[in-house]
């Protein structure tokens, strides 16, 4: 019986359609035949009759495992970039707002504001005890727990109304502007860090779908040890683990 090692369709075709109708022919899949042409191969195959009997099935169920693998971590990669791009969405409607916010002068402070004191013993400070601390986060700790926080009167409410900002408005005023162009550098840095990431997920998404047309032994055994496939979650409801099945045809 002649032997034929073919890697796709296209060659089984051309096997049979070059043979005599009297040749008894024997079809073995190469290993490293590629996945979409494995899964196109599995199409052929028949349990009553054809143009020739296959000598490794086993192969092909193999090769199949394998495309169910690839196309399962390639929906999760795929479902990482819609869980970015929602990600971006938000933070450049956040970075649009702030910069809005800051190009009109803002932000200003709440009308509401009151300045602050602090009730406690007289402050001073003791350059000899710099470095001897423990731990400074304690030390002030310990001193801010001795001070009560206070709102005194208004420091107009006697000298009539008020004429113009406070240096308490003021130095208050200075301090949300400073915060809020420190969130908008930060925003942008969280949100460039995402625009890599989505170009880097999407560079591998296309690597990984040359397994499927790229020659390949990856699936060339059993594919018993797919189950066993190391993942970890990326974000939350990242499914690192899917049904068995896949009857698509990507």
């Amino acid at each position: 019986m002649e032997n034929h090692e073919i890697s796709s369709v296209h060659e089984l075709r051309t096997v049979v359609w070059g043979s005599d109708s009297s040749t008894n022919l024997l079809f073995t899949v190469a290993e490293d035949v590629p996945l979409k042409d494995a899964r196109q191969l599995f199409e052929a195959v028949s349990t009553t009759s054809g143009y020739g009997q296959l000598a490794n099935l086993l192969l092909l169920r193999g090769k199949d495992n394998a495309r169910s693998l690839v196309q399962k971590k390639l929906r999760q990669l795929r479902r990482w970039v819609a869980h970015v791009d929602k990600q971006l969405v938000k933070f450049e409607d956040a970075i649009e707002g702030f910069d809005a916010m800051i190009d009109a002068g803002g932000p200003g402070i709440p009308n509401n504001f009151e300045p602050m004191r602090l009730d406690g013993p007289d402050p001073f400070l003791d350059i000899d005890q710099i470095g001897e601390h423990e731990s400074v986060r304690q030390h002030i700790r310990q001193i801010n727990d001795t001070y009560l926080q206070a709102s005194p009167a208004s420091p107009h409410s006697e000298e009539g109304e008020k004429t113009g900002p406070t240096e308490d408005e003021v130095r208050e005023e200075d301090d949300l502007r400073a915060f809020a162009l420190f969130n908008l550098k930060y925003l942008r840095i969280k949100r460039d860090c995402l625009l890599v990431l989505r170009t880097r997920i999407q560079e591998g998404v296309a690597n990984l779908e040359q397994y499927k047309s790229d020659r390949t032994v990856l699936g060339c055994g059993t594919g018993r040890s797919y189950v066993r496939f190391f993942d970890i979650p990326i974000y939350p409801g990242d499914k690192v683990r899917e049904s068995d099945s896949d009857d698509s045809d990507d």
